[in-house]
């Protein structure tokens, strides 16, 4: 069993569907996504979620929290997450998942054998370049985040201003022992059945069968 939500849980999670829009009348469920963007599984999940299960929740109350887990034998991933998450400071959740999607759909630039020759630096350009598809982007900002950024004079390892936030959420999923993606939480246990495989309607039977114990 995985050990309880620490305090800060809220604070990690992005939740993949307005708030608004849940049914607050019928009882609810959340399910809690851990992803990698530049894990071709996590990717195989989110496309099948976004596009096929979520429109299928319109009605109900159910939530999909996103939860980045930069996976460390891909070290390029540790950018594609900074990024995500100043987009997210930037434009909110709407603005992140529009991030991540871009991400995901242009997973081949990003994978090891592309960018195993370049820098740090032409990783970011590169993200800006993919932050044209939210609305209101600030290509300027958005580079200014990812910059190195000394905390105090003389300071050389500070990382930039994504990065106390990167370690939040690192920090929240080994607290709760998730190390491998795609992971899928529920009431803060692994569901280990589910798969990237799965499809809609592996997803809707699974749901709808939370959301009718939920109503016992």
């Amino acid at each position: 069993k995985l050990g309880p939500r620490i305090d800060f849980a809220e604070m990690a999670a992005i939740p993949l569907i307005d708030p608004k829009t849940l049914n607050p009348s019928e009882p609810g469920i959340e399910l809690d996504l851990f992803q990698d963007l530049v894990c071709p599984f996590s990717r195989r999940m989110m496309l099948r979620l976004t596009s096929e299960v979520i429109p299928q929740c319109a009605g109900k109350n159910v939530q999909f929290n996103f939860h980045p887990i930069p996976q460390p034998w891909h070290p390029q991933s540790t950018m594609l997450h900074e990024a995500a998450l100043a987009v997210h400071e930037m434009h909110g959740d709407k603005g992140f998942l529009q991030m991540a999607m871009a991400i995901y759909e242009s997973m081949e630039r990003f994978q090891d054998v592309e960018t195993y020759d370049k820098t740090r630096s032409q990783i970011y350009r590169e993200l800006q370049e993919l932050g044209s598809v939210v609305p209101g982007f600030d290509k300027d900002k958005f580079m200014e985040m990812l910059v190195y950024r000394p905390e105090n004079e003389g300071d050389r390892n500070s990382g930039n201003a994504m990065t106390k936030r990167l370690k939040l959420h690192i920090r929240h999923h080994r607290t709760l022992g998730v190390h491998v993606s795609p992971t899928v939480l529920f009431q803060g246990e692994e569901v280990k059945e589910i798969s990237s495989g799965w499809t809609a309607e592996q997803w809707m039977t699974y749901i709808n069968a939370k959301l009718g114990s939920a109503k016992l």
